[in-house]
């Protein structure tokens, strides 16, 4: 029975008999937040809250990060209070907002806490329920995405034109990695000075000095756990699959749906890593870039050689015969182009 202190205080019963369903509450919240004001609450009340009979939470808000007093809270009778606090429904059937920390003090003593617990729970867990979704056709592509990648001759391509530079262009592969080291994104051409210098005790007889900005200098490291994290991420990828897919994520619970958020998550900084290390790598290929590398080849004392581009591929011209490589296979071009939607869906659950 609802309090009688309630309903003298309101004068009459509310229009909930009951707690509103969670499709009401997710109207109510929506249009609250949408208005910033308690006119679109059907069944608000602007009165004092009773202290003997706890509430059902129903939902928390924040209508400008906490920082605008807007809200009149119930339990402490002061108007303009906060701006974020939770809407609760009492048992006279009207809806209150009351304070976060108020409510807190306000009932103490009572289960009011644990039923906040409850709620944010619940919310969590639909809010999960409804993402897993868009995560699962994501997920789903991605795979699509890897098992392609892992078909196709890319990454053996890409050991074996870095195995051939350095064999059969050794000039041009030893400057090119001393410009990644030591470049700061740049080629850089060392010179050896008129004059040597001292600097910090120790005699400097070269200096190096910037060239142009390039890119791809990643194409000149080997990563021998790339395959290996491929093939990680996609495991994870599919281990969740079993685990959510069909219908059955309303039947995980709480831990093993957080868990599965944060296999993903494991899989996608995996896998970007992977997609940022090859898009780097293949920049190397792209004609701009190699204009950029033919351009320093050709001023830089320290190779004897020319590069070009021919129809057969890109062409060595050094210190023997020409040596031509093959980089059809190597062109700029998006890895792994679904994991974007994968990142997107996961956002809401991070």
């Amino acid at each position: 029975m609802p309090d009688d202190r309630l309903i003298a205080a309101t004068g009459l019963i509310g229009p909930w008999p009951i707690p509103p369903s969670h499709a009401q509450v997710a109207e109510i919240f929506h249009a609250f937040m949408a208005a910033r004001s308690t006119r679109v609450i059907p069944g608000y009340s602007r009165t004092l809250a009773s202290k003997r009979l706890v509430p059902a939470p129903l939902f928390r808000f924040d209508t400008n990060d906490g920082k605008t007093k807007r809200f009149y809270c119930s339990t402490c009778n002061t108007p303009n209070k906060f701006g974020a606090g939770v809407a609760v429904w009492h048992e006279d059937g009207w809806i209150r907002l009351i304070g976060c920390k108020c409510g807190a003090e306000f009932y103490e003593h009572t289960d009011f806490a644990a039923r906040i617990d409850e709620m944010d729970r619940l919310a969590k867990r639909r809010d999960r329920l409804a993402s897993f979704p868009a995560i699962l056709l994501a997920a789903r592509e991605v795979r699509r995405d890897i098992n392609a990648l892992c078909a196709s001759s890319l990454l053996s391509e890409m050991g074996r034109f870095r195995i051939s530079l350095e064999k059969k262009a050794q000039a041009l592969y030893h400057e090119l990695h001393y410009s990644v080291t030591n470049g700061n994104g740049n080629l850089v051409i060392s010179r050896k000075l008129t004059q040597p210098k001292n600097i910090g005790g120790r005699r400097v007889t070269h200096e190096d000095f910037p060239f142009a900005a390039f890119r791809g200098h990643r194409i000149l490291r080997h990563d021998v756990a790339l395959r290996n994290s491929l093939d990680s991420a996609l495991s994870i990828l599919l281990e969740n699959h079993i685990l959510l897919s069909g219908g059955k994520a309303a039947d995980v619970d709480d831990r093993r749906q957080q868990k599965a958020v944060g296999r993903y998550r494991e899989a996608e900084i995996t896998l970007r890593q992977a997609k940022d290390h090859l898009e780097n790598a293949l920049a190397f290929f792209g004609s701009t870039n190699r204009t950029v590398i033919a351009k320093w080849a050709t001023e830089n004392p320290n190779i004897n050689g020319r590069l070009r581009a021919t129809r057969a591929g890109w062409v060595w011209s050094g210190d023997h015969d020409d040596v031509t490589f093959d980089v059809a296979e190597l062109m700029p071009r998006p890895i792994l182009p679904s994991l974007d939607a994968l990142t997107r869906a996961l956002k809401p659950q991070l």
